[in-house]
Parts: structure tokens; sequence; C-alpha cells
């Protein structure tokens, strides 16, 4: 029921956004460096990396684990609203408290796997990286979930959800690290290891940042909704957002192979081809993602129907989210060109006024709009972003990242710039 999924949803939005800190920007800096290192034959740097990034997120793991079970716990202790959510009865906050301490057990779990992800995406071993997180887990936690309800005949809790997502998360866990183990170069496993902690980490706090502004601007609305509005809220328009995420999947997988191409060829100082390596992916990316968008706005009540009859009246939502993914597939990778290109700064300013608007928005439109107005402050949001950020990129590298990026106009605009 909405309740429920809506509970599941609200406290999914914390994991997804607590895991910024404890990631620490790792990450986005295991992708680059992890590239380069392996380009320079950098081997003794490379081991270091290895070594110095899960101690590290470890540490962040524990004590943001820590702090986020005491805040849920007082705020519900206080208010009756563990993590503010709005609930509509004393048994479903309790629900909602149960649900969030698991939630929270699985925040080092998760982090790990995305690290390891990242790992293996700068040892250039994409589809091995992508397939714990995007492919494994996801099937363990169907099957799981599914069999549960076979056997049950329902499934109405949102705490046994987060349970059983917690214990596929281990076995995916299990499966990413013995992946890594046998990707990784065996000429670095003789070398003494080069740890520079403190290059590392100042350079992973731009990372930090502009994940943590990513991630907020994702995850706002669902949290928002269920401060402000109710659980129910939250699961209308998770199912919207979750439709909608198709419009952009292709733009995600081809970031993915992207980011160590764009390294290298940045690097190597090969303008010419890095335009038309974006030129080619966006067009790609657009050609696959209009349908995708057209079939949301055309049909969205059919897909919409599927999650239950009430769930149709998350429709206009539907539609205004499509028109944002449609804005932020045309603008192109944007983010990923400014940061693989040190360009951090400018990437940090735009999501800034991403997450800024986004917020502002929300605070205006959802206590009288509900649903809709996140939907509307999530397209608007995202749309100012992406523009403020392709400007930057069109003035700092001089490289279009959109399908328009060799066209004759373009050319004719470069050369006099």
């Amino acid at each position: 029921g909405p309740d429920q999924f809506g509970v599941y949803n609200f406290a999914l939005a914390w994991l997804l956004l607590l895991i910024t800190p404890t990631l620490f920007g790792m990450d986005r800096l295991l992708v680059r460096n992890v590239a380069a290192y392996r380009k320079n034959q950098d081997w003794a740097a490379l081991r270091g990396l290895l070594q110095f990034a899960p101690r590290l997120t470890g540490i962040f793991s524990v004590i943001v684990t820590v702090i986020a079970l005491a805040v849920a716990w007082l705020t519900y202790d206080l208010t009756g609203r563990p993590a503010l959510l709005k609930a509509e009865h004393a048994e479903l906050a309790k629900t909602a408290l149960y649900t969030l301490v698991i939630t929270m057990l699985l925040l080092p779990v998760w982090t790990l796997i995305i690290q390891q992800q990242n790992t293996m995406q700068g040892l250039q071993h994409i589809l091995v990286s992508q397939f714990p997180e995007q492919v494994l887990h996801p099937i363990l936690f169907l099957f799981t979930i599914g069999g549960v309800y076979v056997l049950a005949g329902k499934f109405e809790s949102a705490q046994w959800a987060m349970i059983l997502r917690s214990i596929t998360a281990v076995l995916t866990l299990i499966v990413s690290y013995m992946l890594l183990q046998r990707v990784i170069p065996a000429k670095i496993r003789q070398i003494e290891p080069v740890i520079e902690a403190r290059l590392w980490i100042a350079s992973a706090v731009p990372f930090a940042i502009s994940r943590g502004l990513v991630t907020l601007d994702q995850q706002i609305d669902a949290l928002m909704l269920g401060a402000l509005d109710s659980a129910e809220a939250v699961a209308f328009y998770s199912v919207s957002q979750r439709g909608v995420q198709f419009i952009s999947l292709l733009l995600l997988s081809v970031n993915v192979a992207l980011a160590p191409q764009i390294v290298n060829l940045h690097a190597d100082g090969k303008r010419d081809q890095l335009q038309r390596l974006l030129t080619q992916s966006a067009r790609l990316v657009l050609l696959g993602s209009l349908p995708i968008a057209l079939a949301f706005i055309v049909g969205g009540k059919l897909y919409l129907s599927i999650f239950g009859a009430e769930y149709k009246a998350a429709y206009t939502a539907l539609v205004l989210l499509s028109i944002g993914q449609v804005v932020n597939v045309a603008t192109g990778s944007v983010v990923l060109l400014l940061m693989m290109t040190q360009h951090e700064r400018q990437a940090m300013y735009g999501l800034i006024l991403t997450a800024g608007s986004h917020i502002i928005l929300n605070l205006l439109l959802v206590p009288v709009w509900g649903v809709e107005g996140a939907a509307i402050a999530g397209a608007v949001g995202m749309g100012a972003g992406n523009l403020a950020m392709l400007w930057m990129v069109l003035r700092t590298l001089h490289i279009n990242p959109t399908a328009l990026g060799d066209v004759r106009a373009w050319k004719i605009w470069q050369r006099r710039a």
C-alpha cells in the first residue's frame, strides 16, 4: 500500500543521501585517479589509493551510521516523527522508525559496494563494475521479495522489505569484492604502496560536495514530501520518479563509460577526439531517450496503474518530471565533463544552483500542490542547473557536450570565441 511504500522510499532516500559523507568523494576520485595511475603505470600510488580509500570510508561509515541512528531515535522520541516523517498514525510512525534503523545499518555495506564499483570503473572494467549494483542486487532483491510474496500471499511491511534489501546487499558486496580482486593488476600486489593522504583528501573534497549536491537534489523531494505532506505522497512521487529514471538511464550508462575516456583524452590534449566522442554519445542518448519520455507523457496512466489505481493521481507529476528529464538529457554530460577535466568548482556552482532552487521551490510549492509542486520544483531546478553548467562548459572548455556538438554553427561560434 502507499503508506508502507512511502515509508520504505523515505528511508531509502535517507540512505542514498547519507552515502555522500561516508564516501567523502572517494568514489569519483577513484574513477579519475585510478584511470590516471593506470595510464601512467604509477603502480605504487595505485596500490596506496586502493588501500587508503576503504579505510577512510570505513571510518566515516561507522561515524555517520551512529549519528543517523541517534537522530532517528531522538526525533521519534521527542516528536513521534522519526527523521521528521509525517506519519498519519502511531503504528506507521513506529514502522518508519524500525525501517530507518535497518536502513542505517545498511549504510556501510552500500558504501563499500559503490566504492568497489568505482575502482573497477577506473580500471577500465566498465561492464564488470556495473554488474553487482545494477544487475545482481536488483535480481536478488526481486526474487527474494517475490518469493516471500508467493509463499505468504501478501507483502505489506516496509521494514521487512528493507531487511530483505540488506540481506541481498551483503551477498552483492561479497560478489563485488571477488570481482574486484580478479581485475586488480597482479603486478601491484608486490609493490610497496605510496600513500598521499593529504593530496587525495584535498582532491576528494570537491567531489564530495558535488556528489552531495547531486544526491540532495535527487532525494530532497521524497524527504520534503515526507516532512511536509505524508508517506502516501512520498509513494506517489517515488513511483513517478523511478519511472522517469528510464529516460536518463542511457545517459547514466554512457557516463560510466565516458568518465575514464574523458580523463585520458583531456590529459593528452586531444580536444577534437573528445568533442567527437561527446557529440556521438549525446546523439545516441537523445535518440534513445526521447521515445521513452513520449511514452510516459502519452501512456503514463497505464504505467502508474501497475502499482494500483490510486497511483494514477501522480500522472501530472509524471509528465512534469518527464519534461525535466528531457532537458537533463538534452544538455549532455555537463557535470561529468566538468568534474573529469578538473573543473570541480564550476560543477559545484551549477549543482548549488540546482539544489538551492529545488529546495526553495519545494518549500513554496509542496504545501500548496503536494506531489505536483515537488515535480515542478524538480523539473525547474534541474533545467536551471544544467543550462548554467552547459554555459560553463562552453566558456571554459570550448566544447559542446550536446547533440549539436559538431554542427557548422557551433564550429563558427567556437572559432570566434
